[in-house]
């Protein structure tokens, strides 16, 4: 009946979310993880040996179109990168701990350290460039770092071969 269609719908939404898509997402481990099959698996978990796939159909149908789960917004908030080990905010310079309210659909499979140096990396950017032209090339990088390209900006390399262009 439709009373225990909401109730079976209630008790396996906990961490869904829809995609501007009308895709279903679920959250874990920090990022939300597209997953069209989430609410199939889920009513089978909770009915067990009661599951029949018309009840799965009405509980997406309840899920999805009751207007209860939150949408996630087409590009994640350029303010923060979803890593390994929490949400770096990169204007204030912390890592903030994950959150399913953060909506973020990328996560890099790095984690932050607030104190990590690469010796190698800054000799070999000081043999390519002039220090004046080091933290642009930090800034690329750290831009690189951001989902999509919320600033809207191309960055091209120009000059002859075998200068580090590639690497």
């Amino acid at each position: 009946t439709g009373l225990l269609a909401e109730k079976l719908s209630f008790s396996i939404s906990d961490d869904l979310a829809l995609g501007v898509d009308g895709v279903t997402w679920v959250y874990g481990a920090g990022v939300w993880i597209r997953d069209d099959d989430e609410i199939e698996r889920r009513t089978i978990r909770a009915l067990g040996d009661r599951y029949r796939p018309s009840l799965a159909t009405v509980a997406r149908s309840v899920i999805t179109k009751g207007g209860s789960l939150a949408t996630l917004p087409p590009m994640p908030s350029p303010q923060f990168v979803n890593l390994t080990n929490g949400m770096y905010d990169w204007r204030a310079g912390e890592i903030l701990p994950h959150d399913p309210s953060y909506q973020s659909t990328v996560q890099l499979s790095i984690a932050y350290e607030a104190t990590a140096e690469c010796p190698t990396f800054d000799a070999w950017l000081e043999v390519l460039f002039d220090a004046e032209t080091i933290p642009l090339i930090w800034e690329v990088i750290g831009y690189l770092f951001m989902t999509g390209n919320p600033l809207h900006r191309a960055v091209l390399l120009v000059g002859k071969g075998r200068n580090g262009k590639g690497t």
